[in-house]
């Protein structure tokens, strides 16, 4: 199971010195930010580091309630913020003051071309899933197949991308009756989960396309790493996959 608390995560998995490691980090991270903030916030570049304070600060609070640390396309942002933090933050000597700022300075554009160079392919890729999605919805699934794969050559790291394109799989499936969709929308599954194992919307996607090709042992395994993940959706999920509604409980 997961502990929903990144630190505590750390502990289980890593023992006391994994953890250790992480809120020394954590301090570390408050007691620079906190010296720098204080002396340079009037300055040019103060603006630009309280903003990257503040997106770290929510990072590290929100890894208390989620384990976001060891989710790779969402840590990927942490560890960019952080290193550009460094970067506005590393050690100066006063007389070399204007050399060290040049080279924070050249190192914030290296970071900024680099999350430009990551961010750009993503969104085109996600507005390529948004239509697919829609083109899924009107029935028009060559053209959803297209797009979504398509998404998935802009951002090859995202797991939505194979997941929904799964989805497409299953409803060529229903379509055809051509049981090679089922075993190629797992396929697209399984790559959703190696790209982001902690997900729960891909375990469960998972789950789903194995109870379609009749292979319940792997769908309850499924199934189960799901509901480890988020009990509250895989609950809501459930049901709905199984046409039971709230009221039909009460």
């Amino acid at each position: 199971g997961y502990a929903h608390n990144s630190y505590l995560q750390a502990w289980v998995e890593t023992g006391f010195a994994g953890m250790a490691g992480l809120l020394l980090l954590v301090f570390v991270f408050v007691r620079r930010g906190r010296r720098e903030l204080g002396s340079r916030l009037q300055t040019r570049d103060g603006l630009v580091l309280l903003a990257v304070v503040w997106g770290l600060t929510a990072f590290f609070i929100d890894n208390m309630f989620s384990f976001t640390f060891v989710k790779p396309n969402i840590s990927l942002y942490g560890w960019a913020m952080l290193a550009v933090f460094c970067a506005l933050t590393g050690p100066e000597r006063s007389a070399q003051r204007t050399t060290s700022s040049r080279w924070a300075g050249a190192a914030l554009w290296v970071c900024a071309l680099i999350l430009f160079c990551f961010l750009a392919p993503l969104t085109y890729g996600f507005l390529d899933l948004h239509r697919g999605l829609e083109a899924r919805k009107a029935g028009r699934i060559e053209q959803a197949a297209a797009l979504l794969e398509e998404a998935g050559a802009m951002a090859p790291w995202e797991s939505k991308f194979p997941m929904a394109l799964g989805a497409v799989d299953i409803d060529y499936f229903r379509a055809t009756k051509d049981r090679s969709y089922v075993t190629q929308a797992i396929q697209n599954s399984l790559e959703s989960v190696r790209l982001s194992p902690f997900t729960y919307e891909v375990r469960f996607a998972l789950g789903q396309f194995y109870q379609a090709v009749g292979d319940k042992p792997k769908a309850a395994e499924a199934f189960a790493r799901a509901q480890e993940i988020s009990p509250f959706e895989y609950s809501r999920d459930i049901m709905a996959l199984w046409g039971v509604t709230p009221s039909k409980l009460a």
